[in-house]
């Protein structure tokens, strides 16, 4: 390890014995998007030409290529922070790393590398609410279903939030019910002239 490590004490050098690429296959999720991010310093004692490093996804490069001039040969090593956003083709994404300098035996350091999920575009299910009710005759008007009295079938009944509005009608017993999303709703009951409504009393 020349010049020092970026985190915490280790490096790879990418130019040992002739350029070389170091890769990953990573689960992804299509659509999503993620970004790789690496630390890049050229080795003390090299010029630019031997420290060239491009980031590839799924086999292509991609970005511009970092490239330094190392410095002296008893020097630190230099690390440049860099980073590269793409969008999920596939469930699984080979994350490559290519040295590009000379073939010489000295190369491209690299550190600290990673890959993050930046922006996640799976669509989340909307929790819905189930709303019911029951249309009768209340014959005796004490706002209560008693067993003489008959449900009421076919009637129109109108769901809204001011945005959204649904229309059912009552089934032979009388029942209806909605399923909508989280909100403040108003139900209206279409029933004609001949009948008023005794429950609720608004």
């Amino acid at each position: 390890m020349f010049g020092g490590a970026s985190d915490p004490a280790q490096n790879l050098e990418l130019d040992v014995n002739h350029p070389t690429n170091v890769s990953q296959m990573v689960p992804t999720v299509v659509g999503n998007k993620y970004k790789v991010s690496y630390d890049f310093a050229a080795r003390p004692g090299t010029g630019s030409a031997d420290n060239i490093l491009n980031l590839a996804i799924d086999g292509v490069n991609v970005g511009d290529s970092v490239t330094a001039d190392g410095g002296a040969l008893d020097s630190s090593s230099v690390w440049t922070s860099h980073y590269y956003e793409f969008t999920a083709a596939t469930t699984s994404t080979k994350i490559e790393f290519r040295d590009m300098g000379a073939s010489n035996g000295f190369g491209s350091l690299l550190d600290n590398t990673a890959v993050c999920l930046t922006q996640d575009n799976q669509e989340i299910p909307v929790r819905t609410y189930h709303i019911f009710g029951n249309v009768w005759n209340d014959v005796n008007q004490n706002n209560a279903t008693d067993t003489d009295e008959a449900n009421l079938g076919g009637l129109i009944i109108q769901i809204t939030n001011g945005t959204i509005t649904s229309t059912t009608t009552t089934d032979e017993n009388g029942a209806y019910y909605f399923d909508v999303p989280e909100g403040t709703w108003t139900i209206t009951e279409y029933h004609g002239e001949d009948w008023t409504v005794t429950y609720p009393d608004t």
